[in-house]
């Protein structure tokens, strides 16, 4: 198995990085306002009745825009724009086309689908791929929970330092924030008597949402190891994609060692592995999987044990 902080952190949402497989790409002979019919127009004459799509490149270099032709069932895309790092652009299309972008290198960078009306405007922002957006949700009504309606968001750094990263001050209220993978956040209400971690699963290029609610489940982890040397155990979230029972994605979401505990928040039915790994970040052994019963609001407790049980 490859290194876990890679092998299984894909989620339903993400976009795999991929070399140009069998996709064959051409070149527009001239810029969009000549494009064939069906794919894209910019003659304003012609517009007012299409999809008014903006392009904004926020990657770190530039890239290239491809329309992918729906009648070779993705076979042959065809290059329409190239867009500056920082730049923004504009082309008139149709609801349910889609469009590819690679970068320099040729490799594929994201996948949009037009999904507004005609006579609407639609916008896709092509991210940074060398961090990932996350963004928090405060989902605490004030009429509900008043002392935790206003939430403090930190980074936590390698020496458990808590940095002030935001600040959500009422119901609904968005942070927006660029971080890395395997990253931790914590926050906490106004008198610090309510406290919420979060952990950064999405990979590099993508986003991750996290909610800010009252009444989730409260999970204590606490490993205590058999073997004579100290060892450490990785804890996962397990999802299993819906209609694909055989589909498994295991998601980091924090580390114990022997002896000490970790808190998480969760829901009801969801399952967590916890694993050895070897000083590579291979897994090599199974600890035990568990299931949260608890009821919204509530608490669990679980012990990790070592067990004979190989990966």
């Amino acid at each position: 198995m490859k290194n876990y902080f890679w092998n299984n952190v894909s989620l339903a949402a993400i976009v795999i990085t991929v070399l140009l497989g069998g996709t064959k790409m051409t070149t527009a002979a001239s810029s969009p306002e000549t494009t064939r019919d069906g794919m894209i127009n910019n003659n304003q004459s012609e517009n007012k009745d299409l999809v008014e799509i903006e392009f904004h490149n926020d990657y770190v270099k530039p890239v290239k825009v491809y329309f992918e032709d729906p009648t070779t069932h993705g076979e042959v895309s065809t290059l329409i724009l190239r867009i500056a790092t920082g730049q923004k652009e504009t082309i008139h299309s149709h609801p349910g086309h889609t469009f590819i972008v690679y970068d320099m290198g040729n490799i594929q960078r994201d996948t949009f689908v037009v999904t507004e009306n005609y006579g609407r405007k639609q916008f896709f922002h092509i991210r940074n791929y060398e961090s990932v957006e996350v963004e928090f949700h405060n989902e605490l009504k004030e009429n509900e929970d008043d002392d935790k309606s206003s939430m403090e968001i930190y980074w936590v750094g390698k020496e458990n330092e808590e940095v002030l990263k935001g600040k959500t001050e009422y119901f609904n209220g968005r942070v927006r924030l660029e971080t890395q993978t395997g990253h931790k956040f914590v926050a906490y209400n106004k008198d610090r008597s309510y406290r919420m971690e979060f952990f950064v699963t999405a990979p590099s290029g993508q986003s991750q949402l996290f909610e800010f609610q009252s009444n989730r489940i409260l999970l204590t982890f606490k490993y205590q190891s058999l073997l004579p040397d100290k060892r450490v155990a990785h804890l996962f979230w397990v999802e299993t994609i819906e209609g694909d029972k055989e589909k498994v994605h295991r998601h980091p979401v924090g580390s114990v060692t022997d002896g000490n505990a970790v808190e998480l928040h969760s829901d009801s039915n969801h399952q967590f592995q916890a694993f050895h790994a070897d000083e590579n970040g291979n897994l090599e052994r199974l600890l035990g999987t568990y299931t949260v019963t608890a009821d919204r609001g509530g608490k669990q407790h679980f012990t990790i044990r070592d067990d004979n049980e190989e990966l």
